[in-house]
């Protein structure tokens, strides 16, 4: 399943009700859910074994979704992660300055996703690209990262 989205700060579109899938699954919900309330991920996740998740933080959130939930419910396949800020009212909130509860996250990575790699994730282009996650790596520093 796949959610639209509008280019409008990666919101989802408010298209006239929800689209079904084969599999039952609404296709136009900013958390997708199929029958049974299971999500695309499960779907994905449930019927493989070896398939890591390459979680992106900022997104997931932004999007309704709870990707400490994710890391935890299929463990050690949180390989890598993608570190992006996410916040209700600073849409430009670079790492460690917004919404997202960092020490749970790493907590989840550290002890139950195997993750190996932390990547860094700024993509607004109201700041340069090289300060920006000099920033976001700077403020991961402060966190002991």
């Amino acid at each position: 399943c796949c959610v639209r989205r509008s280019a409008s700060r990666g919101r989802p579109s408010s298209g006239s009700g929800s689209r079904r899938t084969s599999r039952g699954c609404a296709a136009a919900s900013s958390t997708p859910t199929c029958s049974g309330g299971t999500t695309p991920w499960d779907i994905f996740f449930g019927g493989t074994k070896k398939v890591i998740q390459q979680i992106d933080l900022g997104n997931a959130i932004d999007g309704g979704g709870d990707p400490l939930a994710l890391i935890k419910k299929y463990p050690g396949r949180t390989t890598t992660i993608h570190l992006k800020e996410f916040s209700k009212t600073k849409p430009d909130a670079f790492v460690g300055e917004g919404d997202v509860p960092w020490k749970a996250v790493f907590e989840a990575c550290e002890t139950v996703g195997g993750t190996e790699w932390y990547i860094v994730e700024y993509e607004h282009e109201s700041q340069p690209a090289i300060p920006a996650v000099g920033r976001c790596l700077a403020n991961l520093r402060k966190m002991g990262k």
